[in-house]
């Protein structure tokens, strides 16, 4: 995994971190993890508002509750979820594509998190090496999909 050089928020020391937009070296995420959740919280908070996406999950009680994900926002009514993709209209949970449409968000995802990592994956082992991994050792890009339509 590449890593950047960056100044740490916590200690205030340029050292490696693995992502510049959170800012906090490994060491400081180790040995200060309640000050590094907080300052992750607010580095979440500007990216969604740069996206003009909710900051928090909608909670409302009244809100009519949504069951798509984890999540499971309360949206008041014309209150748009926390995935930016639902909508409460008029009391229904809409897509906020329209019927009959869906969107598609694709990215090449550097961190191997959701990567499978099994025998089944040629790039979680070298077991496709030559014919369908390219390297002998694991490959870990990882293609995330987001599909959303109406159902």
């Amino acid at each position: 995994m590449k890593r950047h050089s960056t100044k740490c928020q916590i200690c205030n020391t340029r050292k490696p971190i693995f992502s510049s937009y959170i800012g906090k070296c490994p060491e400081c995420i180790r040995q200060y993890p309640k000050k590094a959740v907080g300052l992750s919280h607010k580095s979440i908070e500007n990216a969604r508002g740069n996206w003009k996406l909710p900051k928090y999950v909608p909670s409302d009680a009244t809100g009519r509750k949504c069951h798509i994900c984890a999540n499971e926002c309360a949206l008041k009514t014309q209150e748009i979820g926390y995935c930016g993709l639902r909508q409460n209209v008029d009391g229904q949970l809409k897509n906020i594509a329209g019927k009959n449409q869906a969107l598609l968000h694709t990215y090449l995802d550097p961190l191997p998190t959701n990567c499978c990592s099994t025998f089944f994956c040629p790039a979680g082992t070298s077991a496709g090496y030559p014919h369908i991994s390219y390297s002998e050792k694991p490959e870990y890009v990882n293609v995330s999909i987001f599909h959303i339509s109406e159902y």
